[in-house]
């Protein structure tokens, strides 16, 4: 994954902020990994382009798109940009892991971690 671009503007970074925000308020601990992809992350995009952003969720069943789509609202009138989310359960971004589906490469190879769930404290002892 990489850096932040530096050429999104302050109303897209505070969007994609907030956007991180009221997803882990939302979806708490479902929530595993929000990534930038897309044109805006490749640095290829136009006037007219939005923000592609993967929400992956632990049990992420397809109905979850509209409630997510709900939760892109708020920062999309108050920042006035395009939040486009795309929201994938754990277990089939893993299978895009696991087979090198096409998207998968796409967005490992130009995405934007925005969010990752932190990893639980090893059990082992030093």
């Amino acid at each position: 994954m990489n850096q932040k671009p530096a050429y999104l503007t302050n109303a897209e970074r505070a969007a994609l902020a907030a956007f991180v925000a009221n997803l882990c308020q939302e979806y708490g601990d479902r929530l595993v990994h929000v990534v930038l992809f897309g044109s805006k992350a490749r640095g290829d995009f136009d006037p007219e382009s939005d923000l592609d952003v993967l929400v992956v969720l632990n049990d992420g069943d397809w109905r979850l798109r509209d409630a997510v789509a709900l939760v892109a609202f708020d920062p999309m009138l108050e920042y006035g940009v395009i939040l486009s989310p795309l929201v994938v359960d754990a277990a089939d971004y893993t299978w895009w892991q696991d087979h090198h589906a096409p998207i998968y490469r796409h967005i490992s190879a130009e995405g934007v971690e925005l969010w990752t769930k932190p990893l639980p404290p090893s059990s082992k002892s030093a």
